[in-house]
């Protein structure tokens, strides 16, 4: 994420990068031709697993086999998160 901050009555000049972290859980996948398409992810909220994002850049065609042999037997029929996942993003 990157934020801009500059004052109104001055020239923009800066850019000011905030580094900030976020842990993500695996909440399900979208099986592809290299083990998946995406990851579908998301973060705690209290008790609560709030959607968040499709994940699918970051996996090299290899690591993506390993991350869905690890995960492909985790199925559940209960939805994990408390909202469902935004229909534009299918």
């Amino acid at each position: 994420m990157k934020v801009v901050a500059k004052r109104r009555d001055s020239l923009y000049q800066a850019k000011y990068r905030v580094n900030r972290g976020q842990e993500f859980v695996i909440g399900g996948c979208i099986p592809g031709p290299q083990g998946f398409d995406s990851l579908i992810v998301g973060f705690y909220r209290d008790d609560d697993l709030v959607y968040v994002a499709r994940v699918r850049d970051g996996f090299v065609p290899a690591s993506g086999r390993q991350v869905f042999e690890k995960i492909r037997g985790l199925v559940s029929s209960e939805m994990p998160f408390v909202n469902l996942p935004d229909e534009k993003e299918s």
